[in-house]
Order: structure tokens, then C-alpha cells, then sequence
């Protein structure tokens, strides 16, 4: 990887810059404790992150995907055991447009309950197919014969946990 550079916001933040390419596209990622190990039940995480972009309090789910369409930019969540991210890539001279949109996704989401069960209703057919399949079934018995399922690295969402969350 090339060298990066350390910088500090005025509120303490630290910021990694590191150049990557000769494109004009930026990638500005958000990176928080969150994930599996802090979740109160199996799903909530990936399903809050999932749900961030869905609406907010200045844009509907579609609106908010017009904007950064637009704008030739796209916002789009990791969660893993420890983590959560949020990631906007962007062309670089809109970067003052779109990072607007990102802050608006993390601080103001609204999680309108129609976007919230439409999700929810893609979510459980997804997981009726997954559930089908070998490799789905192996990594979710891997985590739990190797962490218990009691444990977050072990435990995992599927359809009746999926079933039972709720804004």
C-alpha cells in the first residue's frame, strides 16, 4: 500500500489519508465500535445499518439514492463482530455535496416503518433460499460449534430472528 498521513480534526477525530490510484474518487469511511458482539439480539446490527439509508429526516429512502445517483456517488455499510462502517465513495470535486448525505444517513436516519417491513419481507426471502444452501449452513454451524451459540461470534440471524425484529 502507498504511505498514508495521519491528520486530527479540530474535535479529535483521526482522519487516514491515503492515496490509492490515479481516479478522481474519494472513499471516506466511518468506522465505530459496533457489530456482532454489541448487538442485544442476533440481527440488530446488520439490520440497523441496513435500514440507515432507508430514510431520513430530510429525504426518503428513494430521494436519498436520487441525490448520491446523481452525483455519481454510493453509500454502503460492513458490519462485522466488532465493527460497524459506513462508506461514501464519490468523485472528488463533490465530496462538499455528498458528504452531506452521508452525515444525514448516520445522524438523522428515520427508519420509516414501510421501508423498514419491505426489507424485512426481502430479508426473509433471502434467507429461505441461503438456508438452502451448503455453504450458508456451514458458516453459520462453524461459528456456533466454534464460539457457542450463545456468544455473538457464534450466533447468527436467521429467518425466526429476522421474523422478530422490529423498528
Amino acid at each position: 500500500l502507498p504511505s498514508y498521513k495521519v491528520r486530527h480534526l479540530d474535535n479529535g477525530m483521526e482522519v487516514c489519508l491515503l492515496p490509492f490510484g490515479v481516479a478522481e474518487i474519494v472513499e471516506v469511511q466511518v468506522v465505530f465500535e459496533g457489530g456482532y458482539s454489541r448487538q442485544p439480539a442476533s440481527g440488530v446490527a446488520r439490520y440497523t445499518a441496513a435500514n440507515m439509508t432507508e430514510g431520513t429526516a430530510a429525504y426518503t429512502s428513494l430521494q436519498l439514492a436520487q441525490e448520491l445517483d446523481g452525483r455519481g456517488a454510493w453509500i454502503n455499510y460492513e458490519v462485522d463482530e466488532d465493527v460497524c462502517a459506513f462508506k461514501l465513495a464519490t468523485v472528488s470535486g463533490r465530496l462538499s455535496e455528498t458528504l452531506p448525505l452521508l452525515f444525514e444517513a448516520l445522524f438523522r436516519p428515520t427508519f420509516p416503518q414501510e421501508e423498514f417491513e419491505q426489507m424485512k419481507a426481502r430479508t426473509l426471502q433471502k434467507l429461505e433460499v441461503s438456508e438452502q444452501k451448503t455453504s450458508y449452513q456451514a458458516r453459520r454451524l462453524f461459528g456456533n460449534l466454534l464460539f457457542g451459540n450463545d456468544h455473538p461470534y457464534g450466533a447468527s440471524a436467521g429467518r425466526e430472528e429476522v421474523a422478530a425484529l422490529t423498528r
